[in-house]
């Protein structure tokens, strides 16, 4: 969806943008992925990333909803992210074609590291673009970015910038265990993939990820703790946040027959609330006490002790909902695009944070003051209750205005003088 957002801002402006997607992602993302093809122009190629990707997913997440989920089924999604990467690359006809285009510049997602073998085997100038929080280690290795564990939290840590000696301590723990995991395991299936092809054998991988001309970093300052960057990293936080439009007659007839306001409900895109029923029950029952009524995204089988003030929904307009002056709070896993939303519109969040970089995205509104923070593995209905009635009622000085976040910086794309009128971008 970020990439999505640069390529319209870049069509906007002129230039001639090709999104490269694997078959599997096309049909995952249905419509959303048909609404850009009127607007920039896509090149596929085959993996097994998706299926392979997806079945790992899924059973990660049910580990962690239910505290069981391990190191080495979090290893086999690397794994599957390096056979894509062995797809993408084994494409002659593809690369011909990219060859054949004459591009001027890639963007990358800095997420996937077969983006360092692409670039070099094209040779074309790119910039990297991180569209999910990724550890400290890993930005001073892909984005030459130096982190200090004295004050720079790491990944999973769910610490903020103030931290006593002990949780220095225990940072210093999770930048060593990044260290090991970045070097140990995410580069090593990639090194016999640079080999193979022939990528810069003069090069290590290293020298390639870290050869970007800029980084875009899908974060605000406002939103960080302090941390140094470089000249040529740019913030493009909250790029999917936006103004909210009208509610449709369902949800606008829902919200506007109720005079104490409402709750947003989602866990994101996938239907995660369907992967253990027990703890969703927590939730229903939780939010059938609010004397709110709730929005909330499911779509799974029906749920006992469903509460009338509850509305289920498969698809909820969740920026505009969260825009809707009757929201009173955001139940969230902590997204970094919902994260940016609840930010943008200045609504308070109930943190339910599951994998990934949730915990850290959570930590960062806890430590701003606007959100507070609950267990998966070990919450009751009381908590749940009780964190929400918290979070409307105990108002920080943060929240009483809306906090609004520019879409982009507007001079990002702009042309200079001397530059051609109209640049290809893949």
């Amino acid at each position: 969806m970020v990439m999505s957002k640069i390529g319209n801002l870049l069509v906007e402006r002129g230039h001639n943008v090709t999104m490269v997607i694997n078959e599997g992602f096309r049909i995952l993302q249905g419509m959303k992925i048909d609404k850009d093809r009127s607007v920039f122009s896509f090149e596929e190629y085959e993996s097994v990333f998706e299926a392979d990707f997806m079945q790992v997913y899924l059973h990660n997440l049910k580990g962690m909803l239910d505290g069981s989920a391990d190191v080495w089924s979090t290893l086999a999604v690397l794994e599957a992210l390096s056979k894509d990467c062995e797809s993408l690359l084994g494409d002659g006809d593809l690369f011909q074609r990219l060859h054949r285009s004459n591009y001027d510049l890639i963007l990358a997602n800095s997420l996937h590291l077969c983006h360092a073998l692409v670039v070099h085997k094209l040779k074309i100038p790119f910039i990297s673009v991180a569209t999910q929080r990724i550890s400290p280690m890993m930005d001073a290795s892909v984005h030459g970015i130096p982190s200090y564990p004295s004050y720079v939290p790491g990944l999973l840590s769910g610490l903020t910038d103030k931290m006593t000696f002990v949780q220095r301590l225990k940072n210093l723990g999770y930048y060593a265990l990044s260290y090991f995991v970045f070097n140990l395991v995410l580069l090593r299936p990639y090194h016999p993939i640079q080999a193979e092809h022939g990528i810069r054998p003069d090069a290590s991988l290293y020298e390639l990820l870290r050869s970007s001309e800029m980084a875009f970093f899908s974060f605000d300052f406002s939103y960080e703790f302090p941390r140094p960057i470089m000249p040529n990293v740019v913030h493009i936080g909250g790029m999917l946040a936006g103004p909210a439009s009208p509610l449709t007659q369902e949800f606008e007839e829902f919200v506007e027959s109720t005079e104490n306001g409402i709750v947003v409900f989602s866990f994101g895109s996938h239907d995660i609330l369907t992967l253990n029923l027990e703890k969703t029950k927590l939730f229903i029952r939780a939010c059938a006490r609010l004397p709110q009524k709730v929005v909330m995204r499911y779509d799974g089988p029906p749920l006992p002790g469903l509460g009338d003030n509850t509305k289920l929904a498969k698809w909820i307009p969740q920026n505009d909902l969260l825009g809707h002056p009757k929201t009173r709070a955001f139940i969230a896993h902590g997204g970094i695009n919902g994260v940016y939303e609840a930010i943008y519109h200045g609504v308070p969040v109930v943190g339910v944070p599951l994998f990934a970089d949730n915990y850290d995205n959570i930590a960062r509104l806890v430590g701003k003051g606007m959100a507070v923070t609950i267990d998966i593995v070990t919450l009751s209905e009381e908590q749940i209750y009780q964190a929400v009635t918290k979070v409307i009622q105990d108002k920080s000085d943060l929240l009483d205005d809306e906090v609004i976040f520019p879409l982009s910086s507007p001079l990002l794309f702009e042309k200079e003088e001397g530059v051609k009128d109209t640049v290809d971008v893949l």
